[in-house]
């Protein structure tokens, strides 16, 4: 990622496990001058992926991807500023 860029990680209270938070911490040490922040945030449950103003939404889990069916779409109807003042 470019110098400066941000990563946020919002995720709902019951997915902020030790494991999870393990691995932030070795990922901030392995780089540490790429800093991810980890959010809590439960007003929603769908899968949503912002990369610069480009939105995507993903039919179901990551963890899913592989198994039967799984699809990755591109929104176009908002921006991503738009989806975020949404939420």
């Amino acid at each position: 990622r470019a110098v400066g860029a941000t990563v946020d990680v919002y995720v709902q209270n019951i997915h902020k496990t030790r494991a999870m938070e393990t691995a932030f911490e070795t990922y901030h040490r392995q780089y540490p001058s790429e800093h991810v922040e980890l959010h809590i945030f439960n007003l929603s449950h769908d899968r949503w992926l912002i990369i610069d103003e480009e939105v995507y939404h993903f039919g179901a889990s990551i963890k899913d991807l592989g198994k039967k069916w799984f699809s990755v779409d591109r929104i176009t109807e908002y921006t991503a500023d738009e989806l975020i003042a949404r939420l």
